[in-house]
């Protein structure tokens, strides 16, 4: 689904999955929704008419994850088949199937210069695979139970990784060393973002929480309660006044990120909601879920 990030009203209804829909990503000029399905394909949309452009389909397994590179000429996707695998976002014809984790990958994310591409897996590690050559260059090594999600700082310089140990992990992308653990969630952490600006990273949890924490000193700065069941995902706005996030609720939520309180309430979809996103210019939001539809609001 689509929302008018302005009205929190819903724009349209994309429907041509046929499972549930766990990712959604938007290209960065806007023009296209990227969503990705328990139905082992990414599926490529129009954002403006909203039609269906294209379905990938090569994985073997459900897709967990899709992300556009920062300049929208390729999408990487994640899945249950234990690879990560880069599409050309023009002919979308596949350009690369990256393997080495060895359990299902849950989460993948290019670095701000879509120099490399960072990715989350089961197998409770971080990879950092290089972008032009397609090689591994890192694994992190640090969590102690799955990794669900992994983000880049806006400045490239660390990455953010969320994990069922209930703990997120900030990393140095330089030296791929370990720089803090953040610890404050009571149940499994299942995504983590950095603000635009990089002074913050709001994470959510298992424990109905979205919390958020000071970027250089790793402090905790509030927790944010809403939802009343478990919180999936949550995302930035482009400007950084809110932060979106998404829950088992079947809702949206919409918190101011300077005062800490709820703004609006998203409600249409009829299963639980697995990730939201901003589009580039903030006046939408996508939404995807397991009633198999991507909304706009």
């Amino acid at each position: 689904k689509v929302w008018d990030a302005k009205t929190y009203s819903l724009v349209k209804t994309l429907e041509s999955h046929t499972h549930y829909v766990t990712s959604c990503s938007w290209s960065p000029d806007g023009a296209h929704i990227a969503s990705a399905s328990l139905d082992k394909t990414v599926k490529v949309w129009d954002a403006k008419t909203y039609s269906l452009v294209k379905t990938l389909e090569s994985h073997t397994e459900i897709v967990w994850s899709c992300s556009w590179s920062p300049d929208g000429a390729h999408i990487a996707s994640a899945s249950l088949d234990k690879t990560v695998k880069v599409w050309d976002a023009k002919t979308y014809s596949l350009v690369k199937t990256l393997e080495s984790h060895t359990e299902s990958v849950r989460s993948c994310s290019w670095s701000p210069d879509g120099a490399h591409i960072a990715s989350a897996s089961l197998d409770k590690t971080v990879k950092v695979w290089d972008a032009k050559t397609y090689s591994l260059v890192k694994t992190l090594e640090s969590h102690t139970e799955i990794v669900w999600s992994c983000s880049w700082s806006p400045d490239g310089a660390h990455i953010a990784s969320a994990s069922s140990d209930k703990t997120v992990k900030v990393w140095d992308a330089k030296t791929y060393t370990l720089m803090s653990t953040l610890q404050s969630h009571t149940a499994q952490v299942n995504s983590c973002k950095w603000s635009p600006d990089g002074r913050h990273i709001a994470s959510c949890s298992w424990d109905k929480t979205v919390k958020v924490w000071d970027a250089k000193k790793y402090t905790l700065v509030s927790t944010l309660q809403s939802h009343n069941f478990l919180v999936e995902s949550c995302k930035w706005s482009p400007d950084g006044r809110h932060v979106a996030s998404c829950s088992m609720d079947n809702t949206v939520k919409v918190w101011d990120a300077k005062i800490y309180i709820l703004v609006s309430t998203l409600y249409s979809h009829t299963g639980g909601v697995r990730s939201c996103r901003w589009s580039p210019d903030g006046r939408y939001i996508a939404s995807c879920s397991d009633d198999n539809t991507v909304k706009v609001w």
